[in-house]
């Protein structure tokens, strides 16, 4: 629950995370894993749901 303050509500920090990654953006500081979140587009949508 590192990242939530209960079950269905995220910190500011993971919001922050979110945002960059959508909007691939590299804050100073701010380290975003590799494997955090899978950008969804019309041209990977499928090979996604199949997974």
């Amino acid at each position: 629950m590192q990242w939530y303050w209960e079950s269905s509500h995220f910190k500011k920090e993971v919001g922050d995370l979110v945002l960059d990654k959508l909007f691939d953006y590299q804050a100073p500081g701010r380290v975003i894993a590799d494997d955090f979140g899978i950008l969804i587009n019309r041209n990977n949508i499928e090979a996604h749901l199949q997974k």
